[in-house]
């Protein structure tokens, strides 16, 4: 929405910031295709109670009234440093982390540290596309950037 070029498929047919954007590997994690689906649009943040939808084995809650999804506690950190990533790197495209939803991150990425998969996955990345993800490389980072304003 922030980049203004219409639908996601508008998008991507009017919008190379868009297109940049959406191939970014750093943005990009396997999901299964009913979850991915049901998420859509919807923010990230905490769902009242532990409704399974998808069974038992898959903690992701979703809530229509609120418009929210809560992932599961294992995977909160990745996502939280994906979306910084993501706010810090296309920053002048105008992606954006507004405070509320910035501050429940910051508390994911502080509780969910990067394990060895994910840096591991960060360095694949990097040799690929050229650039890491620097909230994995050193987490400290992204607490330095918090202090002085950059996101929210």
């Amino acid at each position: 929405k922030s980049l203004k070029c219409g639908t996601r498929n508008q998008c991507r047919a009017r919008s190379d910031n868009f297109n940049l954007i959406e191939a970014d590997l750093h943005n990009l994690y396997p999901a299964r295709t009913d979850v991915n689906a049901d998420r859509g649009s919807f923010r990230f943040g905490e769902v009242a109670g532990e409704a399974r939808r998808y069974g038992q084995d898959c903690d992701f809650e979703v809530s229509e009234r609120a418009r929210t999804v809560e992932p599961a506690p294992a995977v909160r950190g990745e996502i939280a440093r994906s979306m910084f990533y993501m706010a810090y790197k296309y920053k002048p495209q105008g992606l954006v982390i507004f405070a509320r939803q910035g501050r429940m991150l910051h508390a994911w990425h502080l509780a969910d540290p990067p394990d060895k998969f994910e840096r591991l996955r960060n360095q694949h990345i990097e040799k690929l596309q050229g650039s890491g993800n620097p909230f994995i490389d050193d987490p400290q980072e992204l607490d330095r950037l918090i202090a002085q304003g950059f996101f929210f």
